[in-house]
């Protein structure tokens, strides 16, 4: 979500527009993906949730969930992935925001010259270089993120359990 977030603000999601068989993903959201999953295979996020698999047959027997509370707890963890997301989009989207406005002045300033055009590669640097530099802060708020997956996955077990 962050990936498409940057991307979008950054001018790069263009590319899903003119070529629709892209789909609805961009490059950067993708490299985003694999890099969280690689951190997830690095704190060994894979053996938690197969620890969880093997907790769940024992907590919850085959038919007895009970699907009361489930929706309040989904919320719970959407919203901690919007705020992350939020979180990881930020600098890049403000920086974009900030460099758009310099656009606008340049714009005004030589009206003659075509600022899209100009503005699109100005766009494209400053985003990369705001990734590259981001890039250590997004690996800790990522790692942070899945930290608490595993209380998160046992407290849903237990509430389904009743």
């Amino acid at each position: 979500m962050a990936g498409q977030l940057i991307s979008s603000s950054m001018g790069l999601s263009v590319a899903s527009i003119f070529n629709p068989e892209m789909g609805q993903s961009t490059e950067l959201s993708r490299l985003f993906s694999i890099i969280a999953i690689l951190i997830f295979f690095s704190i060994d996020g894979h053996h938690d949730l197969i620890y969880l698999l093997i907790k769940s047959y024992e907590v919850l027997p085959l038919g007895s969930a009970d699907f009361g509370r489930i929706f309040q707890i989904s919320k719970e963890l959407i919203e901690k992935m919007f705020f992350i997301a939020i979180k990881l989009s930020a600098p890049t989207v403000l920086l974009m925001l900030i460099t758009n406005i310099y656009m606008a002045f340049i714009s005004k300033a030589a009206p003659q010259m075509n600022v899209f055009f100009v503005g699109y590669p100005v766009y494209i640097f400053i985003g990369f270089l705001t990734i590259l530099i981001g890039l250590p802060l997004f690996i800790l708020v990522i790692q942070e993120g899945f930290s608490g997956l595993k209380y998160d996955l046992e407290k849903i077990l237990l509430i389904l359990k009743g």
